[in-house]
């Protein structure tokens, strides 16, 4: 007969073998959402940051949050003249 409940500890195993999985599972498709970008950048003649810039602000109009500039610096990680120079680019390139 097989045993219908687990104890705690093998709950806990088995919990912990399924976030493993689904971690490793975020990592891959991070990876791949990555190189996706990348080639799309690359095929629309738009600079892999570029491309980063315009995800991170269609995300934020998506959900009705606007985003400024000090916003789009802190998600990509860029100084205040950094996101000024990219975002000059971006209207620059239309």
């Amino acid at each position: 007969m097989l045993p219908t409940t687990m104890d705690a500890e093998e709950q806990r195993i088995g919990r912990d073998a399924l976030e493993s999985m689904i971690s490793a599972d975020l990592r891959e498709m991070s990876t791949e959402s990555d190189q996706i970008g990348r080639l799309f950048a690359m095929s629309q003649d738009v600079r892999p940051t570029d491309f980063r810039a315009l995800l991170h602000i269609m995300v934020a109009e998506t959900a009705g949050r606007p985003m400024t500039s000090g916003d789009l610096s802190q998600r990509m990680g860029l100084s205040g003249a950094g996101i000024t120079y990219l975002v000059d680019r971006l209207i620059e390139s239309g």
